[in-house]
């Protein structure tokens, strides 16, 4: 019993991330149903670059809302105490807003970059410089997850969040790439058996397990502090 009330918890926890995922993320939903019926690569193309034009202003915000839901659900699972479905949206989405605008910025100056290189290296060296960029890409993208999580969770400079973000992957290495194994094992499994997948459960997994796998780095961090005062 106690485990069938476990899992409906987790599948109602994974149900609401995602809602607030997609409700958030609507431009980026019609931008996908248009390009399922795009006819030609420049279509496709300038689809492409709207979605990656809205990246600050959509899909950073909504990244962040659905990482605080995921957030308010570890700590409803603590203290005891829920927040409803869209308090908890728009607490994190209207807080957090103009880190959102900046830290998007960055990312969407990132991405470009890194395309411009895997187009440019994989004409002139091959399809083995074009894998070498992608793998670059995708470390960024689990890098930009993981400060979100870490921005909805604590008060820093703009610069601070990044390094911040940088030294818990430094320090907890086996955690990161635990972190990063699962996510992409997810969104693989999703991709294999049930695309479908990948839009209505993905966001809420993915969400999920960047919270706890940041949860569990503070318990490690919090454990080394205790050991360094009873030394001192």
């Amino acid at each position: 019993m106690n485990v069938t009330l476990k899992l409906t918890k987790w599948v109602y926890a994974i149900v609401r991330i995602t809602s607030v995922w997609w409700g958030a993320n609507i431009p980026y939903l019609y931008l996908l149903f248009v390009a399922i019926g795009a006819e030609s690569v420049e279509q496709i193309a300038t689809l492409a670059i709207t979605g990656w034009i809205l990246v600050p202003f959509v899909l950073v915000p909504g990244a962040i809302a659905a990482l605080g839901v995921s957030r308010e659900f570890f700590r409803k699972e603590d203290e005891q105490k829920e927040i409803s479905l869209f308090a908890a949206f728009w607490k994190y989405y209207k807080r957090e807003y103009a880190n959102a605008l900046k830290i998007g910025t960055v990312f969407m100056a990132v991405l470009g970059i890194f395309y411009m290189a895997y187009s440019f290296y994989s004409k002139l060296l091959g399809g083995i410089s074009g894998v070498v960029f992608l793998l670059f890409i995708f470390i960024a993208i689990f890098y930009f997850i993981f400060l979100l999580t870490i921005l909805i969770d604590r008060t820093d400079s703009f610069i601070g969040y990044f390094i911040v973000t940088a030294q818990l992957m430094c320090r907890h290495p086996v955690l990161i790439i635990s972190m990063m194994f699962e996510a992409f094992l997810v969104i693989y499994l999703s991709a294999a058996f049930m695309p479908s997948l990948l839009l209505f459960v993905c966001p809420g997994v993915i969400a999920l397990l960047f919270t706890y796998f940041y949860k569990e780095c503070l318990k490690q961090e919090e454990k080394k502090q205790a050991i360094m005062i009873k030394e001192c």
